[in-house]
């Protein structure tokens, strides 16, 4: 068996939250590549690369966009606390990137990843957004859009001073936008994977990312938080992959830093991509609510019998939500963290126990008097 083959395909990238860089898998694994004789690290790298490409062989579907989940936000924990950079890094993430993305492409799914995170406008606080994280996500073939980057990139296009890209910020990050909303839709259209960082987000901008999300194909992600938080982001699983005919044959195309981040054309001013509404919360009539209403009303032979399984339903109906409506929640609690809204675990839960209270206690009450009549 090969020295290069781990136990779980996320033992070659895990970032654990809290941690340096030095004590990811992604430094200390490039480490034992630099250890190596010159002669054996172009080998030792293909090793790597075919056991990734065999681990997700083995992976079922789900199980593949699951660790599509946990690679992406590892690489941006990653990118966070990144400390240094060389070849060697550069070789061991395009080894182990490289198939992963293309098994993932080939199975008919893409990652389409917004962050919600902020960053000082400065040297010192956009040093990541604007220097490294370009070459370390270009590097994991992941393209990279974010709209401070782009307003650079106008500026330098303008010849204005490097010394005062951030004073001038302000006067070129709406064009920046646009030029960054105009590269993600062009990214979409070619089942691209995208990481969407904005560092001083205006309130629609997740409204933006997650328009795409429950798409056949597209595994969504959504942070907004830092990732040193401990808290994971938000994921959204798709119904199923790309329809065949929608779906583009071949590896992924290799994202280099530079090639990936803006559009050239910048006075392009096409009309972006419709906005999908959020995902509900929850049926207009849930059965399984109406079905206790009534079974309630009709099953208990007293007043105090009827109210008090009443009251017990809507912790029985969350059970049973998060037993067997887990998508319509992971759905639902992506919207909410995308918006802000507090916890939005315990806002779905509250919405979802309020909602099975108001439907099937009056139901319960009507069957009761009809059976209190018949009987």
């Amino acid at each position: 068996m090969s020295t290069w083959m781990m136990r779980r395909v996320s033992d070659y990238w895990d970032q654990p939250s809290g941690s340096s860089f030095e004590q990811g898998a992604i430094h200390r694994l490039s480490r034992l590549v630099v250890e190596l004789p010159p002669v054996e690290r172009p080998e030792a790298l293909k090793d790597v690369e075919r056991s990734v490409a065999r681990h997700c062989q083995a992976l079922d579907d789900h199980s593949l966009t699951l660790a599509a989940f946990t690679l992406a936000d590892d690489l941006y924990r990653g990118a966070t606390v990144l400390t240094y950079w060389d070849e060697y890094l550069k070789d061991y993430l395009d080894a182990v990137c490289s198939p992963f993305w293309a098994a993932l492409r080939e199975r008919g799914y893409s990652l389409q990843y917004g962050i919600d995170n902020a960053y000082q406008n400065s040297p010192t606080g956009m040093a990541g957004p604007l220097e490294w994280f370009p070459v370390w996500f270009g590097a994991a073939q992941v393209a990279y859009v974010c709209p401070q980057q782009a307003a650079v990139f106008l500026m330098e296009s303008d010849g204005i001073d490097r010394a005062l890209y951030h004073d001038r910020m302000e006067e070129y990050i709406r064009e920046g936008r646009e030029m960054a909303r105009t590269a993600v839709t062009e990214l979409h259209a070619e089942r691209r994977n995208v990481v969407w960082l904005d560092t001083d987000a205006t309130p629609g901008f997740l409204d933006e990312v997650t328009a795409s999300f429950e798409r056949p194909g597209v595994i969504g992600l959504v942070r907004t938080q830092p990732p040193t938080s401990g808290q994971d982001c938000a994921l959204v699983l798709p119904p199923g992959p790309y329809p065949e005919g929608a779906r583009i044959a071949g590896p992924s195309p290799s994202s280099r830093p530079g090639e990936h981040s803006v559009s050239e054309n910048i006075d392009d001013t096409a009309p972006r991509e419709d906005r999908r509404a959020p995902p509900s919360s929850r049926s207009p009539v849930p059965a399984p609510n109406v079905l206790a209403g009534v079974g309630i009303g009709l099953a208990n032979p007293t007043w105090a019998a009827t109210f008090l399984v009443s009251l017990a339903w809507p912790l029985l109906f969350c059970v049973y939500v998060g037993a067997f409506e887990r998508e319509r929640r992971d759905a639902t609690v992506a919207h909410l963290a995308a918006k802000g809204n507090g916890n939005p675990v315990r806002t779905f839960y509250l919405v979802e126990a309020f909602t099975a209270l108001a439907t099937a206690l009056p139901l319960a009450v009507v069957a009761h008097l009809i059976r209190s009549f018949v009987l």
